[in-house]
């Protein structure tokens, strides 16, 4: 976070495991398609569906706070919750068009920043 000068960063699974997600929790069972990680410099969470939550608590480093999420708007009031009014990263090259606007609608950050290239 330090190089990318962010608040924070998140990064969103895709259909196809996305690499940097998977670097970050370590995870080696699950689908995880369209799981969010929000990393920060104090903490991090996943936010894990119901389906998937107990492989993210057993898998995922102590440093990631798993939290369960049942519906989307849930998921969108939490990364709010925990996003809101930052300087938030993202990778560009492993997030759609359609999600960044979904995520920038639901966390209104203060601004966002293509930190894929780091």
């Amino acid at each position: 976070m330090e190089e990318s000068k962010t608040d924070a960063i998140l990064l969103l699974n895709g259909s196809e495991s996305t690499s940097n997600f998977l670097y970050m929790t370590g995870f080696t069972s699950g689908v995880f398609e369209g799981t969010p990680l929000l990393l920060k410099e104090s903490s991090s969470m996943l936010f894990a569906n119901s389906l998937e939550y107990e492989i993210a608590k057993k898998e995922a480093p102590e440093y990631i706070k798993v939290i369960k999420v049942k519906t989307r708007k849930e998921l969108d009031r939490q990364l709010a919750h925990y996003a809101e009014g930052k300087l938030l990263g993202y990778d560009g090259k492993a997030l759609s068009v359609s999600a960044y606007k979904n995520i920038k609608k639901a966390v209104k950050p203060k601004s966002t920043i293509d930190v894929s290239s780091i």
